[in-house]
């Protein structure tokens, strides 16, 4: 059996589809995939806990084994909202220094957020013994700019405002993306740290089965 902790990014920047109505927003997704991966884990007998995070933890579930516990953890889920800036360093950090006993944790994170500190403490984790998974959620129109000829961005963190000529910048955000998701693979894998990119116009079985291989690597 293991211990399993599942690390959830709830800044304001989760609560963001770029197509509202038609795409859940991050935190929507994030909520359901972290209820499916706590079923699969206390089904197979394994103790999971959570903490829900932005600037600061602002949730937490022990870790424990039972129907009841993932009962109280999707209770625990619903109730979350989008709010606030993203510090996963800090949140990593503090959840190294509780753990005493090792054992996978799952980070389910858009990461938008310091990625050095965040891969510092990424590596830590691992350093110290324990399995760590981290799900990269994506929105598709995080992907490629709008077919528009004008449009203006807001960061939902910080309300900085940026008007833009798609046309403009298109190629060198599509190279831009791409390059961020291929740094955060660089420097996660060599280290033994699964990452795995999740659209969230996908279904959760997509990210399920990437679960599932790092549960049988784990044996």
């Amino acid at each position: 059996n293991h211990r399993a902790y599942l690390l959830l990014d709830v800044s304001a920047s989760m609560g963001w589809s770029s197509q509202p109505g038609t795409l859940p927003d991050k935190l929507w997704y994030a909520r359901h995939l972290a209820a499916a991966l706590a079923l699969v884990l206390v089904r197979q007998g394994d103790t999971v806990g959570l903490s829900a995070f932005h600037d600061e933890i602002v949730a937490r579930v022990h870790p424990r084994g039972g129907r009841r516990q993932w009962q109280e953890l999707v209770r625990r889920l619903a109730s979350l909202e989008a709010g606030g800036g993203t510090r996963a360093h800090t949140a990593l950090r503090e959840l190294a220094g509780r753990l005493r006993r090792r054992g996978l944790v799952i980070l389910l994170s858009d990461l938008l957020v310091d990625p050095d500190q965040t891969r510092t403490a990424l590596r830590f984790l691992r350093h110290r013994g324990h399995e760590v998974l981290v799900f990269h959620l994506l929105d598709p129109g995080e992907r490629e700019l709008p077919a528009a000829a004008d449009a203006r961005f807001v960061d939902p963190e910080t309300d900085v405002e940026l008007r833009v000529s798609v046309a403009d910048v298109r190629a060198e955000y599509r190279a831009a993306v791409t390059a961020a998701l291929s740094e955060w693979r660089r420097s996660l894998r060599p280290h033994g740290i699964d990452y795995q990119v999740v659209d969230t116009g996908e279904p959760l079985s997509r990210a399920l089965r990437a679960y599932l291989r790092k549960r049988e690597r784990l044996g």
